[in-house]
């Protein structure tokens, strides 16, 4: 009788995965599993029961994955056959189901045990070199990332040596590129991103691996600042992932990353001003740095964003990148129209914002005079008559840098109202609470007009 082999058996699960027919590659593997269990293949059994394990891992079927593996390793025993390869190779299956689970001790402890029995292999076996590509991936979630990049390393050394293992070196730099992120050398991990993308693209081999590099591509993205670019592949790759595997555990973590992104797009607009001056206006004032030591760069003002009051519903309008650069008279009269247009040039777009300017706020940003933007009370009349809200727009919001420093000084001394100003203004403001409470109030209870009552008692 002519029986199937695991080679023929693998042939035809590559080609299910390869043309992402997941459920054929299940029903597939159920069927010939009990093919073997009638016909005693105890040999074959081994293997499709690891193929198995691998299955439910990648659909988070973590439960039936575990029954598996004790069906794996009771197999094992009963043939005498656990210091086997055969067994290295399953318990390397069972350490990867364990890792995926969450469940890091049982992994770490059936990782050694692979460990023991590889120890005997050639040096550049490729059995090894997976090996230490999985234990890596262990160490990188207990957070010993020296340690998941030593044995990274090792893995890549081998396989680079293997002909045919261009998928497992493509895998190996995504790897290490997530690491190196994680370590913040975005220069390494960069690098090792374009070599992974570059050899999975040219071998057209999409499967978790491969979204998970992808997925890197996003997270530069954010690191780029190209929020928009970001999110939209992250749904790309989420919405990939949910037609072929569900919302399993690859599916969470791509999730979780992408409301992280998004996250970072609900940012407040003196942070996001600040960032955009140091990523755009820096470089832009360059080209004025003669002229750099009497500006200063800053947002304040009206708006709630310079209040720090501003939240989604304040987006509408008014909102967005922008920044003041304020010059002492004779400076902006020399440089301000040129400094304008270069000003006027930056990117309107920065973070996902763009800044949406009402006819009310259309010299809020942008180049202004000192003398004109900010006030200076020189008497007590000054003191009293000058609007509070002018007084508060001159001091709220973010200075970000003042090279020429009289901006400090200004809003230092209007930070409050001088003490003999203060008294008046609060007796002001008492002698009206008084008129209000004592004299109107009784006028109001007499006429019971209720409404004027709650407006009384409220102000």
């Amino acid at each position: 009788m002519h029986y199937v082999t695991m080679n023929k058996i693998y042939e035809q699960l590559d080609y299910f995965y390869a043309h992402q027919q997941l459920g054929e590659a299940y029903a597939y593997l159920l069927n010939q599993l009990n093919n073997a269990m009638q016909n005693n293949r105890d040999d074959l059994v081994l293997g499709l029961l690891s193929e198995l394990m691998g299955y439910y891992r990648v659909t988070s079927q973590f439960d039936l994955g575990y029954t598996i593996a004790l069906q794996s390793e009771k197999i094992l025993l009963s043939h005498g056959l656990q210091n086997s390869i055969e067994a290295g190779t399953c318990y390397l299956n069972i350490a990867t189901l364990y890792r995926a689970g969450g469940r890091y001790l049982e992994a770490l402890d059936y990782y050694q045990k692979v460990e023991d029995i590889y120890q005997n292999l050639d040096c550049h076996d490729e059995r090894l070199a997976s090996f230490y590509n999985n234990i890596s991936l262990l160490y990188q979630e207990l957070g010993d990332l020296d340690k998941a990049i030593e044995y990274e390393i090792k893995a890549l050394s081998i396989m680079k040596d293997i002909n045919n293992s261009e998928v497992e070196i493509a895998i190996t730099y995504s790897n290490l590129a997530q690491m190196y992120y994680q370590l913040d050398k975005n220069e390494q991990a960069l690098d090792y991103l374009h070599q992974s993308l570059s050899l999975f693209e040219s071998l057209d081999y999409l499967d978790t691996h491969y979204y998970a590099a992808l997925s890197l591509k996003a997270y530069q993205y954010s690191l780029d600042l190209k929020y928009d670019e970001s999110l939209k592949l992250y749904d790309e790759i989420l919405a990939k992932l949910d037609e072929l595997y569900g919302h399993n555990k690859e599916y969470q973590i791509v999730l979780e990353n992408r409301n992280n992104v998004a996250s970072q797009m609900s940012i407040k607009g003196l942070q996001l001003c600040e960032q955009y001056y140091e990523n755009y206006g820096i470089d832009m004032l360059e080209n004025f740095k003669e002229y750099l030591p009497y500006m200063a760069i800053g947002l304040c003002g009206e708006g709630s964003d310079c209040l720090g009051y501003d939240d989604e519903l304040s987006h509408d309008h008014d909102f967005g990148p922008g920044f003041c650069i304020w010059l002492p008279r004779e400076i902006y009269d020399e440089i301000h129209i040129d400094l304008q247009e270069a000003y006027d040039h930056l990117p309107r777009k920065f973070m996902g914002y763009q800044r949406n300017t009402t006819s009310q706020a259309i010299n809020r940003v942008g180049v202004q005079c000192i003398d004109d933007f900010f006030v200076y009370p020189k008497c007590d009349d000054d003191w009293l008559n000058i609007d509070e809200m002018t007084l508060l727009n001159c001091i709220n919001g973010k200075i970000f840098v003042d090279n020429y420093g009289l901006i400090t000084k200004i809003r230092e001394y209007l930070s409050y109202y001088p003490r003999h100003i203060q008294m008046i203004k609060l007796a002001e403001k008492i002698h009206k609470m008084s008129q209000c409470g004592q004299y109107n109030y009784n006028r109001i209870q007499q006429r019971q007009d209720k409404v004027a009552l709650q407006l009384c008692l409220s102000s």
